[in-house]
């Protein structure tokens, strides 16, 4: 498996991977479609520094990809970043998730973020326990936050403190 910057020919996966989330997940609270048209505004405000988009493949084939984008548009939050991490279906539980966290979390810290949140529907506990495993804790929960298919949703959300924290050496606790 290789890790590599996305670039503008990941679209068409791209875009593949994000709606099938949209489809049948409640990891994306949104129902609508991504066209093509919408992967330029997508890699400008994923690929620029300290943000990143990362792709996982092998042999050439796609097989998901993660990235860091802003957290808040507000100045100060200039050193904080949110995470997404999507795996084709089929090869969830196969180590590509693991491999693009380990990639992803090294690019904060090079590009001199401080933290990364993740914002996780409650109901996706295996996202969670999986960030758990890579220095994220739980920092609160939202409840009742969203609506998705006509449900109420909550947020749990977790924290990777860069500073304090080695990322990537799980499972780690708070200082």
């Amino acid at each position: 498996m290789h890790i590599r910057d996305a670039r503008p020919a990941d679209g068409p996966a791209l875009t593949a991977l994000m709606n099938w989330y949209r489809a049948h997940s409640n990891s994306i609270w949104d129902r609508t479609a991504l066209t093509e048209a919408d992967m330029p505004a997508w890699f400008s405000a994923h690929t620029a520094p300290p943000y990143a988009a990362l792709v996982a493949e092998e042999d050439g084939a796609f097989l998901g990809y993660a990235s860091l984008s802003a957290f808040r548009p507000h100045i100060g939050y200039k050193d904080i970043a949110e995470d997404s991490i999507y795996v084709l279906p089929d090869l969830r539980g196969r180590g590509v998730g693991g491999a693009l966290m380990e990639a992803l979390l090294a690019r904060a810290k090079e590009n001199a973020l401080h933290n990364v949140t993740a914002w996780i529907d409650s109901e996706n506990t295996g996202s969670v326990r999986f960030h758990e495993r890579y220095g994220f804790y739980d920092v609160g929960i939202m409840r009742d936050i969203g609506t998705l298919d006509g449900k109420k949703r909550s947020v749990v959300i977790l924290q990777c403190d860069l500073v304090k924290f080695e990322a990537v050496q799980p499972p780690l606790t708070p200082l």
